[in-house]
Parts: structure tokens; sequence; C-alpha cells
């Protein structure tokens, strides 16, 4: 009888218990870092619409000789006004605004007439955070010169 259990094949608790140990450490060491790729994916929403707002000064500097300037266009709260600005950076329909992460703006300097900054700023609440458990808001910028900087990137500031 004893031969008999001895052929049976399978695997003993301490076996798997050492492989659910093995999961779970792996498991701890993965979460933070698709949390980091999850918030660099959701940033990609902002850098391409700061381009977009680029190109559209560039275009309205182009017509007007100054840029423009605007009001915080973007997430829930802010959308009533979604179609309204100089440049014409607009969304589809107020469910398309009011489904952003980040608000954008645009302030000039000198009068419009020399330079202007696109800001991006995240939101602190639910449907804003950008890092899950982070409760800073995730800033982006870009300028006349198409640079794109982050004075505050929830990514690596340490949240």
């Amino acid at each position: 009888m004893f031969n008999k259990l001895k052929k049976q094949k399978g695997f003993s608790l301490v076996e798997l218990m050492v492989v659910v140990a093995i999961i779970g450490i792996l498991s701890a060491l993965a979460v933070p870092r698709f949390r980091t790729f999850q918030a660099k994916a959701k940033q990609a929403e902002a850098k391409n619409n700061l381009k977009h707002i680029y190109t559209l000064q560039m275009s309205y500097y182009g017509e007007h000789e100054v840029y423009a300037e605007f009001d915080t266009v973007g997430r829930k709260g802010q959308c009533s006004k979604y179609n309204e600005n100089p440049i014409g950076f607009t969304f589809d329909n107020i469910d398309a605004c009011e489904r952003l992460r980040y608000g954008y703006e645009s302030r000039v300097d000198g009068g419009g007439e020399t330079s202007f900054k696109a800001i991006a700023t995240s939101g602190v609440g639910d449907l804003n955070q950008i890092m899950p458990g982070c409760d800073k808001e995730d800033i982006w910028q870009i300028d006349e010169s198409s640079y794109i900087t982050s004075p505050q990137d929830v990514t690596t500031s340490g949240c």
C-alpha cells in the first residue's frame, strides 16, 4: 500500500508554499513599476495635447503676430466652455473634454508678442489622479521654443 502512495505524482505542500511565496515576491516587485508605467502612459495625453497647442499657437501667431492666452480647458467641471478659446483648441464634445485627466491653459508674456507658455495640470481627485496613491498634481508645460518640461513630474518626484 505504501508503494502505491509513493508512486503517485503531485506536489507537496511545502513545494506549493514555495511557489506561492515566489509569486508574492515577484508581484510585490512588479506593482510599483506597473504604477509608474501606467502614470507615464497617462502623461502621454498631456504631452500630445501640449504639442497640439504649440502647433495651434504657431498658426495663431502667423495670422495675428501675437500669441493667444486662454483659461483652463479640460477636466470635469471646466468643460462648459470647451469650445471657446482663440486658438481653436477644442474637443469633439463635452464628454470628451470631461474625460481628460489634465486641464490646459495658455499664458503669454510681453503682450503676447514675445512668448507663451501652455501648461497641463492634472487634478488630484479619483478621476484625475495620475499616479495611484499620489496626491500631488502632475504639471507639464511647453513654450514657444517647443520644449516640453515638467516642474513637477509625479513619476519622479517621489509621491
